[in-house]
């Protein structure tokens, strides 16, 4: 698991600071709905706003994948064409990115073909490449005042087709490692929940700690009109939710908001 410890700067004290999770893009499908894509991408053009990649960014489905389908890839694009377009797209943001996770589509890639596209698009944008998973110390400073929240990232490989269950799998990971703050993608749906944890202090009085979970969403489409039938479809599972969450850290309120759409 990467670990890493993040400073980052904020001016007063009833500033917030934003952090994108952006996973699932599945690029290079004839289902990925680039333009939701590039819309998310454009609004990392804010001020104290840094952003993530989560994996699965490229579709990253060859020939020899038993999950290929000639209806829904762009079999007349190669991957590195597919690699450098999200390039051109998110490079300008590419000073406040804050690291790059893989996903299972680059990790199938990487097993069989020996490419290693997420630690490519990494190495480009100048960012730490994590693997596939995270745990982050994020340290707040505004002059001598600091503030701390520990954040966990991961893009997962269990399928499961239930909100509920996807949620369950989120809070799961508290069982694994301590945060504030859980991230997972791959279940391309956009939800969070949040739980809270009594504790007691040195003086012997009661505090309370929220936990928040994330699904990161994604930007696959399922169900289109006049569209090659996609695995959502086959299985007549839930349409899924286009979009990448923003989750919006206050530091000195010690307050944590999800907006659940960019």
């Amino acid at each position: 698991m990467y670990s890493s410890k993040l400073v980052l700067e904020y001016t007063s004290p009833s500033d917030f600071i934003d952090f994108v999770p952006i996973s699932d893009v599945h690029y290079g499908s004839t289902l990925c709905d680039f333009d939701a894509f590039k819309k998310t991408v454009a609004s990392l053009n804010t001020e104290n706003r840094y952003w993530f990649l989560l994996g699965d960014i490229i579709d990253s489905i060859i020939v020899t994948d038993p999950r290929f389908d000639f209806r829904t890839t762009n079999v007349g694009d190669i991957l590195l064409d597919h690699v450098e377009t999200i390039l051109d797209i998110i490079s300008p943001f590419k000073d406040t990115c804050l690291g790059v996770l893989t996903g299972n589509h680059e990790d199938k890639l990487r097993r069989k073909c020996q490419i290693d596209i997420s630690k490519y698009i990494a190495k480009q944008l100048n960012a730490p490449y994590m693997g596939t998973s995270a745990l982050l110390y994020l340290s707040f400073r505004r002059n001598t005042h600091t503030e701390a929240y520990t954040m966990m990232l991961v893009h997962g490989g269990v399928n499961v087709n239930t909100r509920q269950g996807r949620i369950r799998k989120v809070e799961e990971l508290a069982t694994i490692a301590d945060a504030d703050i859980y991230v997972q993608a791959h279940y391309h749906d956009l939800l969070h929940t949040r739980t809270v944890h009594f504790s007691v202090n040195k003086a012997g009085k009661l505090v309370t700690r929220e936990k928040v979970y994330v699904l990161s969403g994604g930007y696959l489409k399922a169900y289109m009109t006049d569209s090659d039938t996609s695995y959502v479809e086959q299985k007549l599972l839930k349409p899924l939710v286009i979009g990448t969450p923003v989750i919006r850290i206050y530091p000195e309120m010690r307050k944590i908001e999800v907006l659940e759409n960019v």
